[in-house]
Formats: C-alpha cells, structure tokens, sequence
C-alpha cells in the first residue's frame, strides 16, 4: 500500500511518492461522483503533484463545458499533495481527532484508494471553477490550467494552524492583546469569538492557512476558491448571527503558528472574500471566493498567507453569546478533506504596440564628362595577301565565295576623335512607414557623342569566315555574289609618298546588293 511506503519519510518525499503512484493510474472511464459524472483522460507526476486531464458531465449527463466561454472540452487540473484516503466506515484505517475544548475528540476511519480519492478531489474543485452547459464545447480544446495547493502537515512549509487568547480577559484584553495559545499540527480545529464565561470575560481564537503557490508563475490568476471543510468534533453554535471571513495574515514563520502571530497587527480587517453565515456552515467543503483584493493577496512566487475570523472580532464588537465553526486542518493527512485553495491561472496577456516612422528624402546628381584625342600614324611598304571564305546562310537561302588577293600599299592614317557625353541626371524620392510603403521614381540617361575618323591603311590579313543570320519578321533577303576575278600580283613594290588627302579608290571589283 502507499501509505505504508510513506513511513518515516519527510513531508516533501511523501508528496513525491503519493504522486508517482497516483500518476501510475493512468486514466479512468466515466465515473460518477458525487454530483459529477468524471473521466479521467491522464494523469502524469509533476514536481509535487499530478497532473490530470478531466472530462465531466453534471446530474443532467450534459457534458460540461469549461472556460469563461464554456469551450473547453478537457480540463487541465494540478493537484499538489494528492489525496490517497476516502472515508469508509468499513475501512481500515483509523485518524484520531485533535481534542476540542472540551476535550472531546472523535476516530474517523478510512480506506486507502487512489483512484476514488482523486475522483472525489475533482469533484469538489470541478464544483467551484468556471463552468457553463455543452453548447460551445470545442471537441478536443485544453484548457489552460486549475491548480489546488493545500498547507503541509505538521509543523512545515507551508504550515496551518490556530492562534488564541484563552486568559478569559476583557474584550479589548482578549481582542487586542496578546496570544496564550497556538499550534500547527492539529487535525481539527475551530475559529471563535465568545463570552461563554459569567460576566465580561471573552475568549477569541484565529486560524491562519498558507499555501506554496508559486507554481503559478507568472500567469493571471483569473479566479481563486479558498475551501475548508467541516470538522464535526470542533464546536459549531451561532447565538449572534454571525458569519466568518478570510483576511490577509502575515506570519512570524512559514513553517510554524506561533502565540506571537495573535497580535491584531498580524491579522487584516479587508474582506478578501465572501461571507458565510455560521448557520449555513455545512457538510463537506465550504467555499469562499476571493475578490480582487483576495486574488491580489496571492504570492504568484512564494508563500500565501490567509486567515478566518468571525465579523465581530474583525469589526471589534463583542458578542453577546457564542460563536464557532470547526474546521478540518492539514494534518488530517493524504484525505479528501484537506483546507486547499483553488486557482484558475492563464498565460498572461501579450501587448503589442505599433509605431509609424515616416521618412522623406530626395537627391539630385548630374555628371558631364568631354574628351577630345587625335592619333596620327603612317606605315609604308605593306604587303598584304588574303583569302577568304564565307557563307552566308539567310532565311533558308545560302550563298557561298571564295576570293583572294594579293596588294601593295603605303597608308597614312590621321584619326581624330572628340566625345561629350552628359549623362546620370536623376531624381528619387521615397516615403516609407511601419506598413513598408515607398514611392520612388528616376529619370536618367542621356548620352551624346560625336566621333569623326579619317584612315587610310593597307593590311595583310588571312581570315576564314563563317556566318548564319536568320530573321522572323519580313521577307528573306539575299545578297548576291557579282563575278569575282582575282587580281594579278603585283611584282615590283615601291613606296609611295604620304598623301594629305587621301580618297578610296573604286574596287575592281563591285559587290552590289539588291533588296527585295
């Protein structure tokens, strides 16, 4: 059995432990308890606790639906130091109570059961989160997560217990004096405000309850349910019609109630939840919803500090008669009924923020260059043989010539070139914003140059030529090839005075070319 596995361990193994097992279940089929009907879709260990997936339906067999917008089909529940015991008069395992005022104390007897103390566990925090009918379930969506934290057993972080002054003082004595009487490790406790003595003399006890909850992290709490259950060994009277209240409690220690934390300053006057009337203190989990002020007394990285008392010890007005209710603390160890507090918590909200940066900007560039270069150059006594083949292919129509020549020159050339060009005149203007819009437009480009070249020159080459030009727009064209006649080497070679003026001399022989 886990229990026995759990003898002589510290508080913190014993947690480990419980949820290892636990995790071991798995899941579990349709299962009504209580007022639900729950599934269990998995369950896994996590660092002081399991993690459960939850389907549930209610009395009507309608699934639930989860989430502020009732669109969550599965429930995401942490449960830190799970249950492993449900009360069974049949069972075997016998909790002896703490005694009460009187001295009275009571045997509750229970059953170890894993699977039936999640079940119920569930139960009770499915009834105090958001909920709504099956209409906008969404098959398959997860919700973000629900956590329960309970105090730990004994005198540990993070400790619950009871704070009193029993001298039978004064109202003001009992009310703003110091604490005779405390303890940590009950298991059944009561929180009070009353004269049951003859005469003008009050007793006043305070309960505190902390909670590790920085497993919330940095998420929002968007909901918080402190529950405690009712202890049916403590007193219970109510003959001033009053009720009970959490406040905010700031503690000596985390790991001890000490009779110093009596003091009135350690205690809040805030309502951080509702109240309920000590008549209507029923059977099992009694709830109360934290406000605003409640959800913000919750330490999302460390220890929250909580306490209970009656109205009229928080509005300091003495009661005229007695006022109790008893309550179930953490040292009824590994049950279902356990003082836990119980967050709905989401990943916090992004912001986004936008900026729009607009920019302007416009250049101008001209550039104009002039060059101006003559060359002169003369050769004599050049003697130049060529022979050339071509083909020319044009539209489907080839023509083929073969020629050579033999010539004799004496050139002067003289070239003179002179160029302007002006070019690169542009203009650009661009706005841009956050959204990447940009106009731009460019003018540029204009280019002039004149050249002039007067040559004479004689060369001796040897070239082979081939060349193939097709067009797809227009008729074909093709240039005929005149009779060619060779020309007759020239013998004797004698160089030539430069001429100033030099004119082409007609060809012997005239290529014409006709366009069709």
């Amino acid at each position: 059995m886990i229990k026995d596995q759990l003898v002589g361990k510290t508080g913190k193994e014993r947690v480990q432990l419980k949820s290892r097992e636990i995790a071991k279940i798995g899941s579990v089929a349709k299962t009504k308890v209580g007022d639900y009907s729950i599934e269990i879709v998995d369950i896994k260990e996590i660092d002081g606790g399991v993690e459960v997936l939850v389907r549930a339906w209610g009395k009507d067999n309608k699934q639930i639906g989860f989430g502020k917008d009732g669109t969550v089909d599965i429930e995401r529940i942490k449960v830190y130091s799970p249950p492993i015991l449900v009360e069974d008069p049949n069972g075997d395992i016998q909790i002896e109570s703490s005694p009460n005022r009187d001295g009275d104390t009571e045997i509750k007897i229970f059953r170890e059961d894993a699977t039936a103390a999640i079940l119920e566990d569930l139960s009770d925090t499915i009834s105090v989160i958001t909920k709504s009918g099956d209409k906008n379930i969404k098959p398959g969506k997860v919700s973000n997560t629900t956590s329960t934290f309970k105090p730990a057993a004994g005198a540990n972080e993070p400790v619950d217990g009871f704070t009193r002054d029993t001298a039978n003082d004064t109202w003001d004595l009992a009310h703003d004096g110091a604490g005779d009487a405390s303890s940590s490790t009950n298991s059944d406790d009561s929180v009070y405000a009353d004269s049951q003595w003859a005469g003008d003399k009050y007793t006043i006890s305070r309960l505190a309850f902390l909670f590790d909850t920085s497993a919330i992290g940095t998420d929002d709490i968007d909901s918080a349910v402190l529950s405690l259950f009712k202890s049916t060994v403590q007193g219970f009277l109510d003959t001033n019609a009053d009720s009970v209240v959490i406040v905010s409690f700031s503690s000596s220690s985390t790991s001890a109630i000490q009779n110093s934390d009596y003091a009135k300053a350690n205690w809040g006057t805030t309502l951080l939840s509702n109240e309920i009337d000590v008549t209507n203190w029923g059977a099992g989990y009694n709830a109360f919803t934290l406000n605003a002020a409640g959800e913000a007394a919750i330490n999302k990285s460390g220890i929250s500090e909580f306490g209970i008392r009656t109205d009229r010890d928080i509005d300091d007005v003495n009661p005229s008669g007695r006022t109790e209710v008893g309550i179930r603390m953490a040292d009824i160890a590994d049950t279902t009924s356990e003082p836990k507090l119980v967050v709905e918590h989401s990943a916090a909200a992004t912001t986004t923020t936008s900026s729009t940066t607009t920019s302007t900007s416009t250049s101008t560039s001209t550039s104009t260059s002039t060059s101006t270069s003559t060359s002169t150059s003369t050769s004599s006594s050049t003697t130049s043989t060529s022979s050339s083949t071509s083909t020319s292919t044009t539209s489907g129509t080839t023509t083929s010539s073969t020629s050579s020549s033999t010539s004799t020159s004496t050139s002067t050339s003289t070239s003179t070139s002179t160029s302007t060009s002006s070019s690169s005149t542009s203009t650009s203007t661009s706005t841009s914003s956050s959204t990447s819009t940009s106009t731009s437009s460019s003018t540029s480009s204009t280019s002039s140059s004149t050249s002039t070249s007067t040559s004479t020159s004689t060369s001796t080459s040897s070239s082979t030529s081939t060349s193939t030009s097709s067009t797809t727009t227009g008729p074909p064209f093709i240039i005929p090839i005149m009779d060619i006649q060779p020309f007759k080497p020239v013998l004797d070679v004698k160089p030539i005075k430069p001429v100033v003026d030099v004119k082409s001399t007609k060809p012997s022989v005239v290529i014409k070319r006709t366009t069709r």
